[in-house]
């Protein structure tokens, strides 16, 4: 008893005991390390989330790239198509675009509907050289493209040749097709994933690689890959509210001008997509190089006839007198005694009552080996019909786009050969062909009634207008100028 009085007294008042003390200790120190853990736990559950939002926010980004890689590749290589279209289908202009593929072996499948009828399938990749495009969603790619582009069947292409297709955004502005000359030439689709009741699938053994051997297959259809929006349907290029003959008012394929829709990734009211189309457009401002490819081709194809009619011994070194300019009057392109500016005419009657030829030579250099005799005549468009690969049945339509300069000492009826006077450059020449490009919006420039095709200025910039200079230009083409001027075998 004594002994726990002493021990009592002997502590400090107040004091707990020791083993107390140390319990307490203990406490704090297991308190402090479960708040750690908490914090721990609280900072890696944060990490993950953002960790899983990062990785989701970066397969996005991934997706687009490989999306917008897959549609870029696309127009490249259509664009490429254009620009060496001569080269790769010997006789025939450049600038034409190929038949979309039907049932996704990746080869155009031509015919592909009637002339001047846009049409709309897949893209056909192989027919590009390309390997199988894909989308992020793993789908092969859609393409549709103008009638007036489309190779086969063919219409007669020119650089003044408008695209068929409008693209509006979700509020029902045109982003693209403002006016006729602006609509777009083709459209690539990027489809995604399925949306609301697509289907797309084939019957067992009829797998191609895109689609199916058997066209009535729902992988087949544009329905199960492409979304209306707005009342724009980008499976058929309508609109729901077009008047007919308005663009959109006829469902593909069509010679009518169809209506396509671009937005983002859009969602009903409960979150699932409702619309995930991604398109990549081709504009007549993306094909300036391939309408310069077309002038060139046509050019030289002029350039060499007028050459070899110059070569005859008849005609001794000299040009026919060009038709004659008249805004009063549609062209009639007959030669004009003393026209030495002008477009190529039909007949030489003028020409030839100086004593020179009154026909056009043969084709001197037909692009491929002749099956038929004689060859046909230069700058004659009644013969043959368009895909005829040694005939001029594209001249009827370009002739009007055509206008050649002839030296003073080397018109019909000439009896000297004087240095010349005529220039491309400030290099004399004896004759300068010259083809007018797309006609140019800021410059005003219209080529629909007998005035506009009379009057030069709707064709040529003012560099080029016919002078007492008698010179000639060639420069970038531009908003402003897009003339081409060559001399004799000898394009820039």
């Amino acid at each position: 008893m004594f002994q726990r009085i002493r021990k009592f007294l002997g502590r400090p008042y107040g004091c707990a005991p020791r083993h107390t003390l140390n319990r307490r200790r203990v406490w704090r120190r297991q308190k402090g390390a479960v708040v750690l853990v908490y914090m721990m736990v609280i900072v890696l559950a944060a990490a993950s989330v953002l960790l899983a939002q990062l990785n989701a926010a970066t397969q996005r980004v991934e997706s687009k790239k490989q999306t917008a890689l897959a549609l870029k590749t696309a127009k490249e290589a259509l664009i490429g198509y254009a620009l060496t279209y001569s080269e790769n289908h010997p006789g025939q202009p450049q600038g034409y675009l190929p038949c979309p593929d039907r049932n996704g072996d990746g080869s155009g499948d031509s015919p592909c509907s009637g002339g001047g009828r846009s049409v709309l399938g897949r893209l056909p990749w192989r027919t590009l050289g390309l390997p199988t495009l894909r989308d992020s969603a793993g789908e092969c790619l859609w393409y549709a493209v103008s009638g007036s582009f489309k190779n086969s069947p063919k219409r007669t292409l020119t650089s003044d040749s408008d695209g068929r297709l409008v693209v509006e955004n979700s509020s029902g502005i045109r982003s693209v097709g403002t006016t006729e000359s602006e609509f777009a030439i083709a459209i690539v689709f990027a489809p995604g994933d399925a949306v609301g009741t697509q289907t797309r699938v084939l019957t067992a053994g009829t797998e191609t690689d895109c689609g199916s051997g058997n066209p009535s297959d729902a992988v087949n259809h544009s329905s199960n890959y492409l979304e209306s929006l707005s009342g724009v349907d980008n499976a058929n290029g309508t609109k729901s509210d077009a008047l007919p003959g308005d663009p959109g008012a006829e469902p593909l394929p069509t010679a009518n001008p169809s209506v396509f829709v671009k937005a983002p990734l859009t969602r009903d009211v409960s979150g699932s997509a409702v619309f995930n189309d991604e398109m990549i457009i081709i504009t007549p401002r993306d094909t300036r190089h391939v309408y310069e490819r077309m002038n060139r081709w046509v050019s030289e194809k002029v350039g060499r006839c007028l050459q070899s009619y110059a070569s005859d011994a008849l005609n001794g070194g000299r040009y026919p007198w060009p038709a004659v300019l008249d805004g009063s009057t549609l062209p009639d392109f007959d030669d004009d005694v003393g026209q030495r500016f002008g477009r190529i005419p039909d007949t030489l009657d003028d020409t030839a009552s100086t004593g020179m030829s009154a026909a056009w030579p043969l084709d001197p250099s037909p692009d491929i080996p002749l099956t038929t005799t004689p060859s046909p005549e230069c700058f004659n468009g009644l013969l043959g019909s368009p895909g005829e690969a040694w005939y001029w049945w594209w001249w009827d339509d370009w002739r009007e786009m055509v206008f050649y300069a002839v030296d003073d000492e080397y018109r019909p009826g000439a009896s000297a050969m004087a240095p010349p006077t005529l220039s491309l450059d400030s290099v004399p020449l004896d004759v300068a062909t010259i083809v007018s490009g797309r006609k140019l919006n800021v410059l005003l420039q219209v080529r629909s009634n007998a005035a506009d095709k009379g009057d030069v200025s709707n064709y040529l910039e003012d560099a080029n207008l016919p002078t007492s200079d008698e010179a000639f230009v060639n420069t970038d083409t531009t908003d402003t100028f897009n003339d081409l001027v060559c001399a004799i075998g000898a394009c820039p």
